[in-house]
């Protein structure tokens, strides 16, 4: 996954979260029903209308993309920048007490 791809993903992301956002706004947190036919008889309910659906399929999504190796590599490769400079700011420290 290249930096682009990360960014496309992090934007359908944020797309989901701001849909979801915007379906609390209209229907609320309620778990709302849509009614189906099986057979023509009978009705089916189903919570696939609510605001928890579309909660729980952004969580999914948000942990795909934050536990993909490609998305927790750019982290690591931050800390570990992060570590070489408070190696080398700490060993230019050192020099500069010791003269």
């Amino acid at each position: 996954m290249s930096a682009k791809d990360i960014r496309i993903e992090l934007i359908k992301l944020s797309e989901q979260a701001l849909d979801l956002a915007e379906f609390i706004d209209r229907n609320g947190t309620d778990v709302q029903y849509e009614v189906g036919f099986v057979g023509g008889t009978r009705p089916v309910d189903t919570p696939h209308t609510s605001a928890g659906h579309l909660a729980a399929e952004l969580q999914d999504s948000a942990v795909k993309l934050f536990s993909s190796f490609e998305f927790s590599s750019q982290i690591i490769k931050v800390q570990e920048a992060e570590e070489r400079y408070d190696e080398e700011h700490s060993e230019a420290m050192r020099e500069l007490d010791l003269r």
